[in-house]
Protein backbone atom coordinates (compact mmCIF):
# COMPACT_ATOMS: atom_id res chain seq x y z
CA UNK A 1 0.00 0.00 0.00
CA UNK A 2 0.96 3.53 -0.64
CA UNK A 3 0.73 4.59 2.92
CA UNK A 4 0.11 3.03 6.43
CA UNK A 5 -2.90 3.59 8.52
CA UNK A 6 -2.40 4.13 12.27
CA UNK A 7 -6.16 5.23 13.91
CA UNK A 8 -9.00 2.84 14.78
CA UNK A 9 -11.35 1.89 12.69
CA UNK A 10 -15.13 1.33 14.20
CA UNK A 11 -17.08 0.36 10.90
CA UNK A 12 -16.29 -1.16 7.63
CA UNK A 13 -18.89 -0.96 4.70
CA UNK A 14 -18.20 -2.71 1.54
CA UNK A 15 -20.76 -2.10 -1.27
CA UNK A 16 -20.79 -4.02 -4.44
CA UNK A 17 -20.13 -0.84 -6.71
CA UNK A 18 -18.76 2.36 -6.88
CA UNK A 19 -20.50 4.71 -4.95
CA UNK A 20 -21.71 8.23 -6.84
CA UNK A 21 -21.13 11.66 -5.46
CA UNK A 22 -24.07 12.41 -3.69
CA UNK A 23 -23.78 8.72 -1.83
CA UNK A 24 -20.75 9.46 -0.19
CA UNK A 25 -21.60 12.94 0.82
CA UNK A 26 -24.50 11.45 2.49
CA UNK A 27 -22.69 8.80 4.30
CA UNK A 28 -20.19 11.52 5.67
CA UNK A 29 -22.83 13.78 6.71
CA UNK A 30 -24.91 10.80 8.85
CA UNK A 31 -21.47 9.54 10.24
CA UNK A 32 -21.03 13.41 11.47
CA UNK A 33 -24.67 13.95 13.39
CA UNK A 34 -25.89 13.31 16.85
CA UNK A 35 -29.33 13.31 18.54
CA UNK A 36 -30.94 16.05 20.71
CA UNK A 37 -33.80 15.70 22.29
CA UNK A 38 -35.97 18.40 23.36
CA UNK A 39 -38.82 17.53 26.06
CA UNK A 40 -41.19 19.72 28.95
CA UNK A 41 -41.94 18.35 32.15
CA UNK A 42 -44.39 18.02 33.74
CA UNK A 43 -45.25 18.65 29.66
CA UNK A 44 -44.70 20.07 26.26
CA UNK A 45 -45.59 23.57 26.84
CA UNK A 46 -44.69 26.44 24.83
CA UNK A 47 -42.30 26.46 21.81
CA UNK A 48 -38.50 26.12 22.02
CA UNK A 49 -36.60 27.67 19.64
CA UNK A 50 -34.86 26.88 17.51
CA UNK A 51 -34.97 23.24 18.30
CA UNK A 52 -38.63 22.52 19.13
CA UNK A 53 -40.03 19.45 21.05
CA UNK A 54 -39.02 16.15 19.79
CA UNK A 55 -35.74 14.40 17.98
CA UNK A 56 -33.50 16.76 16.11
CA UNK A 57 -30.44 16.13 14.90
CA UNK A 58 -27.69 18.52 15.23
CA UNK A 59 -24.36 17.99 13.40
CA UNK A 60 -21.26 17.11 15.85
CA UNK A 61 -19.43 20.92 17.08
CA UNK A 62 -22.38 22.59 16.31
CA UNK A 63 -22.54 25.27 19.10
CA UNK A 64 -27.01 25.04 19.55
CA UNK A 65 -28.72 28.23 21.62
CA UNK A 66 -31.92 27.06 22.47
CA UNK A 67 -34.51 29.23 24.51
CA UNK A 68 -38.69 29.26 25.57
CA UNK A 69 -40.60 32.30 26.50
CA UNK A 70 -40.90 32.37 30.79
CA UNK A 71 -44.63 31.83 30.63
CA UNK A 72 -47.35 30.91 28.18
CA UNK A 73 -50.92 30.74 28.59
CA UNK A 74 -52.93 27.92 29.91
CA UNK A 75 -55.96 28.93 29.07
CA UNK A 76 -58.54 31.45 31.26
CA UNK A 77 -57.47 31.66 34.81
CA UNK A 78 -54.48 29.63 34.15
CA UNK A 79 -50.63 29.88 33.01
CA UNK A 80 -47.27 28.19 32.86
CA UNK A 81 -44.21 29.65 34.04
CA UNK A 82 -41.04 28.23 32.92
CA UNK A 83 -38.58 27.24 35.97
CA UNK A 84 -35.36 26.17 34.16
CA UNK A 85 -33.98 23.50 32.54
CA UNK A 86 -32.63 20.25 33.19
CA UNK A 87 -30.11 18.22 30.93
CA UNK A 88 -27.72 14.76 29.65
CA UNK A 89 -24.79 14.97 27.49
CA UNK A 90 -23.51 17.70 26.46
CA UNK A 91 -26.80 19.69 27.84
CA UNK A 92 -25.89 21.93 31.30
CA UNK A 93 -27.06 19.45 33.97
CA UNK A 94 -29.72 22.41 35.91
CA UNK A 95 -29.99 25.84 35.16
CA UNK A 96 -33.00 28.54 35.53
CA UNK A 97 -33.40 30.75 32.86
CA UNK A 98 -35.22 30.36 29.53
CA UNK A 99 -32.12 30.24 27.20
CA UNK A 100 -29.25 27.46 27.18
CA UNK A 101 -26.39 27.26 25.16
CA UNK A 102 -23.82 24.25 24.62
CA UNK A 103 -21.65 22.73 22.31
CA UNK A 104 -22.92 19.27 20.50
CA UNK A 105 -20.62 16.73 20.44
CA UNK A 106 -22.85 13.40 21.75
CA UNK A 107 -26.67 11.83 21.85
CA UNK A 108 -28.46 14.72 24.60
CA UNK A 109 -31.39 15.49 26.09
CA UNK A 110 -32.51 18.76 27.20
CA UNK A 111 -35.77 18.96 29.41
CA UNK A 112 -37.67 22.62 30.08
CA UNK A 113 -39.42 22.59 33.64
CA UNK A 114 -42.71 24.34 34.13
CA UNK A 115 -44.83 25.22 36.70
CA UNK A 116 -48.79 25.65 36.74
CA UNK A 117 -50.41 28.64 38.26
CA UNK A 118 -53.59 29.77 38.67
CA UNK A 119 -55.30 33.65 38.92
CA UNK A 120 -56.85 34.70 41.81
CA UNK A 121 -59.31 37.44 41.67
CA UNK A 122 -61.12 39.18 44.90
CA UNK A 123 -63.39 41.48 44.60
CA UNK A 124 -65.48 43.68 47.57
CA UNK A 125 -69.33 44.56 47.30
CA UNK A 126 -70.04 48.52 48.57
CA UNK A 127 -69.48 49.19 52.20
CA UNK A 128 -66.46 46.61 52.85
CA UNK A 129 -63.40 45.61 51.95
CA UNK A 130 -61.18 42.09 51.60
CA UNK A 131 -57.17 41.87 52.44
CA UNK A 132 -55.81 40.18 49.79
CA UNK A 133 -55.55 41.46 46.11
CA UNK A 134 -55.40 39.83 42.28
CA UNK A 135 -52.98 37.79 41.65
CA UNK A 136 -50.98 34.35 40.87
CA UNK A 137 -50.27 31.33 42.40
CA UNK A 138 -48.75 27.99 42.53
CA UNK A 139 -51.08 24.90 41.75
CA UNK A 140 -51.98 23.97 45.09
CA UNK A 141 -50.90 26.96 46.93
CA UNK A 142 -53.43 27.66 50.28
CA UNK A 143 -54.69 31.58 50.62
CA UNK A 144 -57.02 32.94 53.23
CA UNK A 145 -59.04 36.17 52.20
CA UNK A 146 -60.74 38.20 54.83
CA UNK A 147 -63.21 40.17 54.30
CA UNK A 148 -63.93 43.48 56.65
CA UNK A 149 -67.05 45.77 56.50
CA UNK A 150 -67.62 49.16 57.31
CA UNK A 151 -68.88 51.10 59.55
CA UNK A 152 -72.82 49.92 60.42
CA UNK A 153 -72.53 47.16 57.79
CA UNK A 154 -71.86 43.52 58.41
CA UNK A 155 -70.25 40.47 56.38
CA UNK A 156 -73.23 38.69 54.19
CA UNK A 157 -71.08 35.67 52.48
CA UNK A 158 -68.91 35.20 49.75
CA UNK A 159 -69.99 34.25 45.84
CA UNK A 160 -68.19 32.94 43.26
CA UNK A 161 -65.77 30.22 42.91
CA UNK A 162 -65.57 28.53 46.59
CA UNK A 163 -65.18 25.32 48.10
CA UNK A 164 -68.11 23.26 49.31
CA UNK A 165 -70.08 24.78 52.50
CA UNK A 166 -67.49 28.26 52.51
CA UNK A 167 -69.96 30.89 51.35
CA UNK A 168 -70.30 32.20 55.36
CA UNK A 169 -66.52 31.44 56.64
CA UNK A 170 -64.89 34.48 57.36
CA UNK A 171 -61.89 34.75 56.64
CA UNK A 172 -62.40 32.50 53.18
CA UNK A 173 -59.55 29.56 53.25
CA UNK A 174 -58.70 28.66 49.02
CA UNK A 175 -57.00 26.11 47.25
CA UNK A 176 -55.57 26.81 44.62
CA UNK A 177 -55.99 24.17 42.33
CA UNK A 178 -57.95 26.05 39.98
CA UNK A 179 -58.71 29.83 39.03
CA UNK A 180 -60.83 31.09 40.99
CA UNK A 181 -63.10 34.88 41.49
CA UNK A 182 -64.81 35.09 44.67
CA UNK A 183 -66.40 38.51 45.82
CA UNK A 184 -67.34 39.21 49.37
CA UNK A 185 -71.22 41.11 49.83
CA UNK A 186 -72.11 43.21 53.05
CA UNK A 187 -75.80 44.52 54.71
CA UNK A 188 -76.56 47.02 56.63
CA UNK A 189 -77.34 46.97 60.51
CA UNK A 190 -80.43 47.64 61.77
CA UNK A 191 -81.19 49.14 64.94
CA UNK A 192 -83.62 46.63 66.82
CA UNK A 193 -85.50 48.79 69.23
CA UNK A 194 -86.11 46.72 72.69
CA UNK A 195 -89.44 45.90 74.50
CA UNK A 196 -90.58 48.25 76.98
CA UNK A 197 -88.48 49.22 79.84
CA UNK A 198 -88.30 51.98 82.30
CA UNK A 199 -85.08 53.34 80.11
CA UNK A 200 -87.16 53.49 76.94
CA UNK A 201 -90.92 54.83 76.71
CA UNK A 202 -92.89 52.23 74.72
CA UNK A 203 -96.57 51.69 74.24
CA UNK A 204 -96.80 53.07 77.90
CA UNK A 205 -97.83 55.97 80.02
CA UNK A 206 -94.46 57.89 81.33
CA UNK A 207 -93.18 60.88 83.34
CA UNK A 208 -92.28 64.13 81.74
CA UNK A 209 -88.76 63.36 81.98
CA UNK A 210 -88.07 59.56 79.68
CA UNK A 211 -84.89 58.60 78.76
CA UNK A 212 -84.69 57.25 74.98
CA UNK A 213 -82.13 54.37 75.22
CA UNK A 214 -81.53 51.52 72.36
CA UNK A 215 -79.56 48.45 72.09
CA UNK A 216 -75.66 49.40 70.52
CA UNK A 217 -75.08 48.61 67.19
CA UNK A 218 -72.01 46.98 66.48
CA UNK A 219 -70.22 49.08 63.41
CA UNK A 220 -72.44 52.28 64.14
CA UNK A 221 -70.89 55.50 65.21
CA UNK A 222 -73.87 57.41 64.96
CA UNK A 223 -77.57 57.18 65.51
CA UNK A 224 -79.92 59.29 64.34
CA UNK A 225 -83.41 59.84 66.53
CA UNK A 226 -86.87 61.29 65.58
CA UNK A 227 -89.43 61.84 67.73
CA UNK A 228 -93.05 62.78 66.44
CA UNK A 229 -95.50 64.58 69.22
CA UNK A 230 -99.08 64.89 68.72
CA UNK A 231 -98.12 63.52 64.91
CA UNK A 232 -95.80 66.06 64.06
CA UNK A 233 -91.94 65.90 64.42
CA UNK A 234 -90.82 67.43 67.28
CA UNK A 235 -87.58 66.81 67.83
CA UNK A 236 -84.28 65.20 65.04
CA UNK A 237 -80.78 64.53 66.89
CA UNK A 238 -77.70 62.64 66.30
CA UNK A 239 -75.86 61.31 68.72
CA UNK A 240 -72.95 58.86 69.26
CA UNK A 241 -74.04 56.61 72.34
CA UNK A 242 -77.28 54.78 72.18
CA UNK A 243 -79.86 56.94 74.22
CA UNK A 244 -80.76 60.44 74.66
CA UNK A 245 -82.34 62.54 77.43
CA UNK A 246 -84.18 65.54 76.95
CA UNK A 247 -82.97 68.19 79.34
CA UNK A 248 -86.78 69.78 79.73
CA UNK A 249 -89.96 68.28 80.67
CA UNK A 250 -91.58 66.62 77.84
CA UNK A 251 -95.19 68.33 77.37
CA UNK A 252 -97.83 65.82 77.21
CA UNK A 253 -99.30 64.02 75.06
CA UNK A 254 -98.84 60.99 72.30
CA UNK A 255 -95.45 60.41 70.86
CA UNK A 256 -93.60 57.99 68.55
CA UNK A 257 -90.39 57.61 68.19
CA UNK A 258 -87.66 55.44 66.41
CA UNK A 259 -83.59 55.18 65.69
CA UNK A 260 -81.75 54.72 62.15
CA UNK A 261 -77.88 54.11 61.50
CA UNK A 262 -76.40 54.65 57.83
CA UNK A 263 -75.93 57.76 55.82
CA UNK A 264 -79.08 59.84 55.43
CA UNK A 265 -80.40 58.82 51.46
CA UNK A 266 -79.95 55.21 52.46
CA UNK A 267 -80.78 55.31 56.51
CA UNK A 268 -82.06 52.10 58.09
CA UNK A 269 -84.74 52.43 60.54
CA UNK A 270 -85.95 50.80 63.90
CA UNK A 271 -89.68 50.50 63.99
CA UNK A 272 -91.47 52.83 65.49
CA UNK A 273 -92.15 52.96 68.90
CA UNK A 274 -95.27 55.14 70.82
CA UNK A 275 -95.79 56.16 74.32
CA UNK A 276 -98.14 59.03 76.02
CA UNK A 277 -96.50 61.58 78.45
CA UNK A 278 -98.77 62.32 81.36
CA UNK A 279 -96.98 65.61 83.65
CA UNK A 280 -96.56 64.48 87.22
CA UNK A 281 -96.43 60.63 86.82
CA UNK A 282 -92.85 59.65 88.68
CA UNK A 283 -91.37 56.54 88.48
CA UNK A 284 -90.32 54.85 91.78
CA UNK A 285 -86.91 55.44 93.27
CA UNK A 286 -84.36 56.20 96.39
CA UNK A 287 -84.55 59.60 97.49
CA UNK A 288 -85.52 60.87 100.39
CA UNK A 289 -87.80 64.30 100.94
CA UNK A 290 -87.34 66.90 103.48
CA UNK A 291 -90.67 68.41 104.50
CA UNK A 292 -91.47 71.84 106.11
CA UNK A 293 -89.58 74.70 105.22
CA UNK A 294 -90.05 78.57 105.15
CA UNK A 295 -89.88 81.20 102.35
CA UNK A 296 -86.37 81.62 100.88
CA UNK A 297 -83.64 78.49 100.66
CA UNK A 298 -84.44 74.97 100.93
CA UNK A 299 -81.85 72.03 101.16
CA UNK A 300 -82.91 69.19 99.41
CA UNK A 301 -81.30 65.78 100.21
CA UNK A 302 -81.27 62.16 99.33
CA UNK A 303 -79.28 58.99 100.09
CA UNK A 304 -76.72 57.79 98.01
CA UNK A 305 -76.69 55.86 94.72
CA UNK A 306 -73.60 53.47 94.69
CA UNK A 307 -74.21 53.38 90.93
CA UNK A 308 -74.44 57.25 90.06
CA UNK A 309 -71.40 59.71 89.24
CA UNK A 310 -73.56 62.57 89.55
CA UNK A 311 -77.39 63.79 90.21
CA UNK A 312 -80.69 65.61 88.12
CA UNK A 313 -82.86 67.34 90.69
CA UNK A 314 -86.65 68.18 89.35
CA UNK A 315 -88.31 70.74 91.37
CA UNK A 316 -92.53 71.27 90.80
CA UNK A 317 -94.28 73.95 92.66
CA UNK A 318 -98.08 73.83 93.46
CA UNK A 319 -98.50 71.15 90.72
CA UNK A 320 -96.52 73.02 88.07
CA UNK A 321 -92.69 72.70 86.49
CA UNK A 322 -90.36 75.13 88.62
CA UNK A 323 -87.05 74.21 88.32
CA UNK A 324 -84.00 71.06 87.31
CA UNK A 325 -80.80 71.19 88.20
CA UNK A 326 -77.91 68.66 86.60
CA UNK A 327 -74.95 67.26 87.33
CA UNK A 328 -74.73 67.59 90.72
CA UNK A 329 -71.59 65.58 92.99
CA UNK A 330 -72.90 64.95 95.85
CA UNK A 331 -76.06 64.46 97.36
CA UNK A 332 -77.61 67.25 98.54
CA UNK A 333 -78.43 70.50 96.93
CA UNK A 334 -78.82 74.37 98.25
CA UNK A 335 -81.68 75.93 96.05
CA UNK A 336 -82.78 79.61 97.00
CA UNK A 337 -86.27 81.50 95.68
CA UNK A 338 -89.03 79.18 96.73
CA UNK A 339 -92.25 81.08 97.50
CA UNK A 340 -94.99 80.37 99.50
CA UNK A 341 -96.80 77.07 98.06
CA UNK A 342 -96.87 73.18 98.01
CA UNK A 343 -93.59 71.48 96.75
CA UNK A 344 -92.77 68.63 94.92
CA UNK A 345 -89.27 67.31 93.67
CA UNK A 346 -87.53 63.85 92.40
CA UNK A 347 -83.71 63.48 91.81
CA UNK A 348 -82.46 60.83 89.30
CA UNK A 349 -78.65 59.10 89.38
CA UNK A 350 -76.42 60.20 86.09
CA UNK A 351 -73.64 57.82 84.92
CA UNK A 352 -71.79 56.99 81.63
CA UNK A 353 -74.56 54.99 80.83
CA UNK A 354 -77.00 57.92 81.17
CA UNK A 355 -79.56 58.52 83.67
CA UNK A 356 -81.44 56.23 85.53
CA UNK A 357 -85.21 56.19 86.97
CA UNK A 358 -86.63 58.75 88.70
CA UNK A 359 -87.26 58.38 92.92
CA UNK A 360 -90.22 58.65 94.16
CA UNK A 361 -91.81 62.10 94.22
CA UNK A 362 -90.81 63.52 97.74
CA UNK A 363 -93.65 66.68 98.86
CA UNK A 364 -93.28 69.70 101.23
CA UNK A 365 -94.86 72.97 101.70
CA UNK A 366 -93.47 76.38 102.29
CA UNK A 367 -95.57 78.69 104.72
CA UNK A 368 -95.82 82.12 105.00
CA UNK A 369 -93.52 83.20 107.97
CA UNK A 370 -95.05 84.86 110.53
CA UNK A 371 -94.54 87.91 111.74
CA UNK A 372 -94.33 88.85 115.87
CA UNK A 373 -96.61 91.71 117.22
CA UNK A 374 -94.88 95.09 118.72
CA UNK A 375 -94.67 95.23 122.30
CA UNK A 376 -96.80 98.24 123.52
Amino acid sequence: MAGTFDGQMDEVRVYSRALDAVEVGLLYSSALLRQLVVQGDPAAYGSPSPLGYGTNSVTVSTAVTNSVAIQVSGGAGARYVCTGWTGTGDVPPTGAETTVTFTVTTDSTLTWNWRTEYYLDTGAGANGSVDVGDGWYTNGAVVAVTAAPSNGYQFAGWTGDLPPSSSASNPLTLTMNQARTVSAAFSWISPIVPPVSLYSPSDETTGPWPAFSWPAVTGAEKYRLEIYHDGRLWKKRTVKAPFWVFRKELPAGSYMWRVGTGRRKSMVWSPWISFTCATGVPAKGVAEAQKGTQPGTTVYTWATDPRAAAYDLRIDANGAYWKYVGDITGTSATIAGHAEGAYTWWVRGVNAEGPGEWSAPADFDVEKQSVAPLAR
